[in-house]
């Protein structure tokens, strides 16, 4: 009678923690929503602190449940050694007072990474991502038909103090054919509709078959996609779709790709009939007379230069914009795109990280980025025993890596705040499956056990 007492009342103390901990990464997931899907919105400028405000929920999480973070493996201690690296990098630079935020965004990433997420929350943070982006990607549709729609009758949604500046950038990408609807900025936009793609590619190869909702939120996805006119972020839904073939088991899977290819094709010329403007992106493709790198060549040089006042070690995380807008070729780029002063850092993760943290940090960021990938393509191994929603999480965790990766060739991944969550949050993915797929019981868990076994 006492074991079956004792037995229920430990029982309840579990469920009681597990509820909490469910509730606080509830809310850290929300919370990190708001950092991932605010565009240049109002919410854009509270990014950092509601950042901030779920790694902490993260962290009580952990304690609340009394769970192990996922710390102790390879990829763990190499993202610790590299934001040690960062930190004591960013303490001893010029720009010190610059470069320490971003170091902060990278510890709160970490946090996150390695905290306790179950099967059950890293799916809501999924499903949450879908509802939101299928939303934006409409909001997207719907500028072509209202084009002042959020330059004039939702133009409340931007900061008061940058909103004519934004409405003017807008309106600027409107009349050469572009659209971010309500995120505001076509980088952003692109960023949201990737996530929208990913969600539909993860659940059609998760499934080994594709739903008609899925199809057409695919295909919704894809347009949207187009009419932002980004490039790379178009491309790269191609590229993962390669990879997601190459790691499942596909019987004829090279005809299915062909075939497939062809499908989309067609369907990409019916929406480009229908739609014309959503042809605008493969426009800048082959326009030979316009300047393919966009100005990208500038900045690149410029972190050569910045390298050489510390080829080693760098000038700090963050520090690019402190050393480029000193240099004329900067300031003519500035001038050029209408800004006073550059602001949006060096389009190429490689590039600044070369400028920023010298040879010795490039090479370990970089090489425990592709650690990280090639140990979460290695887990392909497991796919036969996941069940539908660990394959959906391990889809999702190879596609953010791998966009990380190839994004980061040409975009500011490594520096902004809703790229960086969304790239360790599918780091925390990679570590969740392989704790479940390979545990490995610590001394807390066989302490556990032998008080289980002693009631």
């Amino acid at each position: 009678m006492d074991y079956t007492k004792n037995e229920r009342i430990l029982s309840h103390q579990v469920n009681k923690t597990i509820n909490l901990g469910r509730l606080l990464n509830t809310i850290s997931i929300i919370l990190f929503m708001l950092v991932i899907f605010g565009g240049v919105t109002v919410l854009a400028q509270f990014r950092k602190p509601l950042l901030i405000t779920g790694a902490c929920f993260c962290g009580l999480s952990f304690i609340a449940a009394n769970t192990k973070f996922r710390a102790l493996n390879a990829v763990s201690l190499l993202w610790l050694i590299s934001i040690a690296y960062m930190f004591i990098g960013a303490t001893l630079s010029n720009y010190s007072q610059d470069a320490i935020p971003y170091v902060l965004v990278y510890i709160c990433c970490f946090v996150a990474m390695i905290s306790g997420f179950t099967k059950e929350d890293y799916i809501l943070f999924i499903k949450i991502a879908e509802v939101v982006s299928i939303v934006l990607a409409f909001t997207i549709l719907l500028e072509i038909i209202i084009q002042p729609l959020f330059t004039k009758y939702f133009s409340f949604i931007f900061p008061a103090e940058t909103r004519a500046r934004r409405i003017e950038m807008i309106l600027a990408e409107l009349s050469r054919g572009y659209y971010s609807g309500l995120l505001g900025e076509i980088g952003e936009a692109a960023f949201a509709m990737n996530i929208l793609v990913a969600i539909e590619l993860c659940k059609m190869f998760s499934r080994k078959k594709a739903d008609k909702f899925s199809i057409v939120f695919l295909i919704i996805g894809i347009v949207s996609l187009m009419l932002t006119g980004k490039r790379t972020l178009f491309v790269i839904p191609f590229f993962t779709t390669i990879l997601f073939v190459l790691v499942n088991k596909i019987k004829g899977k090279y005809i299915k790709i062909l075939f497939a290819g062809c499908i989309v094709l067609l369907l990409f010329y019916i929406f480009i009939m229908i739609i014309p403007q959503a042809g605008i992106i493969f426009d800048r493709f082959f326009d030979s007379k316009g300047d393919a790198l966009s100005g990208r060549d500038v900045l690149w040089n410029a972190c050569k230069s910045i390298n050489t006042h510390n080829p080693l070690f760098g000038t700090g995380l963050g520090t690019f914009t402190n050393y480029a807008n000193k240099m004329t070729d900067i300031q003519v780029l500035a001038a050029q795109q209408g800004f006073d002063i550059w602001t949006t850092q060096a389009h190429s993760i490689y590039y600044q990280f070369y400028g920023e943290l010298g040879v010795f940090g490039t090479v370990l960021v970089i090489g425990t980025i592709g650690y990280s990938f090639i140990k979460t393509i290695m887990l392909k191994s497991k796919t036969d025993v996941m069940d539908s929603a660990q394959k959906i999480i391990y889809h999702f965790s190879l596609y953010f890596q791998a966009w990380f990766l190839i994004y980061g060739l040409t975009g500011n991944v490594g520096h902004y705040t809703q790229d960086l969550i969304i790239y360790f949050m599918s780091i925390g993915m990679y570590l969740y499956l392989k704790y479940t797929l390979y545990p490995v019981k610590s001394i807390f868990d066989r302490e556990q056990e032998q008080q289980r076994s002693n009631l």
